[in-house]
């Protein structure tokens, strides 16, 4: 028998089991204890950090990957901790995942009601049906069989459609009919390509139900919906169980690939995450899971592929072609969700293997592709998403970002969790002024604060236009960390909520500057590509949970953005959900958004024609706010 080891975890005075030789942070997770594990527990991030004791309790792999003052105080990496003996763990708050900002989107009641400024034409007739039918008794005169006497009805009532039947439901047919007086409820989704008769039973009421899921790659969200009313049963959120494998799409597909049992691994954390939602949504709505009838789900391309089970490895490696890009029907046993057994589950299209369906269902919810005038849609993650167009014409293309904006990569960084600063100045006399998510201790700064601080410093002379400290600042705040790396202290360790001093240096300020530099160069190539300029965007959508918290004029300022009147900036919040909502509500909507996949076209910026020109414009863009400040003529005023 395998010897085990007892850890004793704080906060919370959790006690786990784990054997002997186990890694510290797999026992954390499987236990649900989720910290930030952005490499995928390769041991190069370094923000799974614990305290540990006693040392000889465990074999340390990491070396000297961690600061010495931080080793010295008894930190180690989790992810590089293999547990010997029983030991005794405390994990700062800075190193957890719970507590981050989940975006849930609208809160509207009666979502049919729910408008941006353009009229969306949402009707409620959903891809899932249920009709009450009547079936003309059979006769020697009229002897057709039971099957097609009740597609002859159907066809009548709804047009001329094949529907298919399984061999369970026809096994039930005739027996139905006869015990209910050929009356019978007929309950079928729509394939696209046809019926499917997914119930047969007796007559009478039953309350049935869709749900839309957003299939974040840090975040998940559900919205329980009742087609049949138009409305919002419950909402809920979760973190994406696939943080443990890394923090962005790519680190999670190396693990996938390779990990002997990895594409099964991601696939299940993505299911259980989902069933989690289920369970969350029916408590609050007080529903049977055979009630949830169908499923819409809008997630980038990896995230699609991994919900079915499917290797995205090619994904990563170019010519970068996904194994699919409109996903098949599936049902809800295929892949283990808790939901109807026979409830389909649809997946909204992508059009390449780093533009997916959340950004086609955000064109879709935003009303970009019905509008005349031009617009802009940009989706600020890990990846940077943009779309241009209107109801002629689709353009997209993604730009690498990396992690800054959710605080990876940063010496202080956090993503948006309680404690993180999310808003901060630096007041004349160099005090920082802060405000933090549920005013709780600060524990870090996290992706809007970034965009604030640097962009407030570069205005008030503290940094020059390269993201450099000005060293005649006279300040204590502003130090020496190594030869090449001035730091700004903005929270001493006294006052903050973590075991340290929570600072920017200088490195921090070239993470960000690269990440805005990659979002902005992407907006230029495109807008050239078209031949169009800045101006003539009269809408610019900002979505994604990062984008609901974003002052738009630091934003601008830092060369985020590109400079716009501001009342052009519409923030659209969680429009992956929004999509998703809508194509629940409605089977029109959701053909709607095959269409507005084919239409699109997506621009490779990695390719041989794009590649040199993006890159001139990414190192263009890495000031602030850029080399060529005319293209912000506001700030010059």
């Amino acid at each position: 028998m395998t010897e085990q080891c007892t850890i004793e975890v704080m906060p919370g005075d959790k006690q786990l089991i784990c054997d002997k030789g186990d890694f510290l942070l797999e026992v954390l997770q499987d236990n649900e204890i989720q910290l930030r594990a952005e490499c995928g527990g390769e041991g190069t991030c370094c923000n799974c950090q614990v305290k540990a004791a006693p040392e000889d309790s465990m074999e340390y792999e990491a070396g000297d990957r961690l600061e010495a003052e931080k080793r010295e105080n008894g930190y180690f990496l989790a992810c590089q901790v293999k547990v010997t003996d029983d030991m005794q763990v405390e994990i700062p708050a800075s190193s957890l995942i719970s507590g981050q900002q989940i975006l849930l989107g609208e809160r509207e009641e009666d979502y049919l009601e729910h408008r941006l400024d353009h009229d969306l034409d949402i009707k409620a007739e959903s891809l899932y049906q249920r009709q009450l039918l009547e079936i003309p008794e059979p006769s020697l005169q009229d002897n057709t069989s039971d099957l097609e006497r009740l597609r002859r009805e159907l066809q009548q009532e709804n047009g001329d459609e094949f529907y298919d039947i399984s061999l369970g439901l026809l096994d039930q047919l005739a027996g139905l009919l006869r015990d209910n007086d050929w009356e019978v409820t007929v309950d079928f989704c729509d394939q696209l390509s046809h019926q499917k008769i997914i119930g047969l039973s007796a007559p009478g009421p039953e309350d049935y139900y869709g749900m839309a899921v957003d299939i974040g790659t840090t975040t998940m969200v559900a919205s329980l919906l009742d087609p049949q009313k138009g409305r919002e049963m419950a909402r809920a959120g979760e973190y994406n169980h696939q943080a443990r494998f890394g923090d962005d799409v790519i680190a999670r597909i190396n693990y996938a690939s390779k990990n002997e049992g990895g594409i099964e691994e991601v696939h299940r954390a993505v299911v259980e995450t989902i069933n989690e939602l289920i369970d969350k949504v029916r408590d609050r709505a007080d529903i049977d899971k055979n009630q949830i009838r169908y499923i819409i789900t809008a997630g980038n391309t990896t995230m699609t592929h991994t919900l079915y089970g499917i290797d995205p490895n090619h994904i990563r490696h170019s010519p970068f072609t996904p194994t699919f890009s409109q996903a098949p029907t599936l049902r809800a046993s295929e892949i283990d969700l808790d939901a109807h057994d026979l409830a389909p589950i649809y997946s909204f299209s992508a059009i390449g293997s780093f533009v997916g369906g959340d950004i086609i269902s955000g064109v879709l919810s935003s009303g970009l592709s019905e509008q005349e005038e031009m617009s802009m849609l940009i989706d600020i993650g890990t990846n940077g998403e943009v779309v241009v167009g209107n109801s002629d014409f689709l353009i997209a293309c993604s730009a690498s970002a990396g992690p800054a904006f959710e605080g990876g990569g940063i010496e202080s960084g956090v993503r948006a969790m309680d404690g993180a600063i999310e808003q901060i100045y630096i007041d004349d006399d160099y005090e920082p002024i802060i405000k933090t998510i549920g005013d709780k201790a600060p524990v870090g700064i996290c992706g809007t604060g970034l965009i604030d601080l640097i962009a407030s410093m570069q205005k008030d002379g503290i940094l020059n236009r390269s993201g450099r400290y000005n060293t005649e600042i006279e300040t204590d705040r502003l130090r020496q960390r190594s030869e090449d790396n001035l730091e700004f202290l903005l929270v001493s360790q006294e006052k903050a909520g973590i075991d340290e001093d929570i600072v920017l240096t200088e490195h921090d300020i070239n993470h960000v500057l690269r990440s805005k530099a990659a979002i902005y160069a992407a907006v230029k190539i495109i807008l050239d590509r078209l031949s169009f300029t800045e101006e003539m965007i009269q809408n610019v959508y900002i979505a994604g949970g990062f984008g609901n918290y974003l002052n738009v004029d630091a934003a601008v300022r830092l060369g985020l953005f590109p400079d716009l009147p501001r009342d052009r900036f519409v923030f659209i919040g969680n429009s992956s959900l929004a999509g998703a909502r809508q194509a629940t509500l409605s089977a029109s909507e959701f053909k709607r958004s095959r269409e507005i996949a084919r239409e699109m076209t997506y621009l490779e910026l990695s390719s041989e024609e794009n590649s040199a020109d993006f890159m001139d414009e990414f190192v263009a863009a890495k000031f602030i706010p850029h080399t060529d400040v005319s293209l912000f003529p506001s700030l010059q005023e």
